[in-house]
């Protein structure tokens, strides 16, 4: 856990390019091709925020854990892990503000995707009742669409450390991932 800190520690520097900065911190991206260097920034982050999301989608993720619970963040041991895969193809997003990671996001790019819902399935796949944009706080009346649609840019994981959260971090990231993902263009909201 990263305790009372105010982020996690971002000792790589500006040396990443940015993809935008405000007054309250700057958005880096990192994709499955560059430097070793940023990719492991980028695994030490998300080993902290799949810990705090209660994420466990690789089998490394195990030894990282304790070593982020003790503080050692000593990589030595990630030499293996240092191929493209190492993202599983995924781009992330950082946020920085005052030296230290205070959101992150991690995208891809995909053709189709399932609407989350709610109220009850009916045969067609989608809702017999509410409407999408409900504002209920029930989750247990969510379901997955059956029916796929057209997609662009899917979302892996997004996070925001606490003292960061109602201050628009997700929004800036998810914007800056739609932005800059697809070359060219911009993704369009679903």
């Amino acid at each position: 856990s990263m305790g009372a800190g105010m982020g996690i520690a971002n000792k790589q520097g500006k040396d990443k390019s940015r993809v935008s900065a405000s007054a309250s911190g700057r958005i880096v991206e990192v994709r499955p091709t560059d430097s070793v260097q940023h990719r492991k920034l980028v695994r030490r982050v998300k080993a902290i925020v799949d810990q705090e999301l209660g994420f466990a989608d690789s089998s490394t993720s195990a030894k990282r854990s304790s070593s982020v619970a003790s503080g050692d963040f000593d990589f030595a041991q990630d030499a293996e892990d240092d191929d493209e895969s190492s993202l599983f193809g995924r781009t992330a997003y950082l946020y920085v503000s005052n030296k230290a990671v205070v959101g992150f996001c991690t995208v891809e790019v995909i053709r189709s995707a399932h609407r989350l819902l709610d109220a009850t399935p009916t045969s067609d796949g989608q809702s017999s009742g509410g409407s999408e944009g409900s504002s209920r706080n029930d989750m247990s009346d969510l379901h997955r669409s059956t029916k796929p649609t057209k997609a662009i840019m899917g979302v892996h994981q997004l996070w925001c450390h606490s003292s960061h959260r109602k201050g628009k971090v997700a929004t800036r990231l998810v914007d800056a991932a739609r932005s800059q993902l697809v070359y060219g263009m911009s993704v369009p909201h679903g």
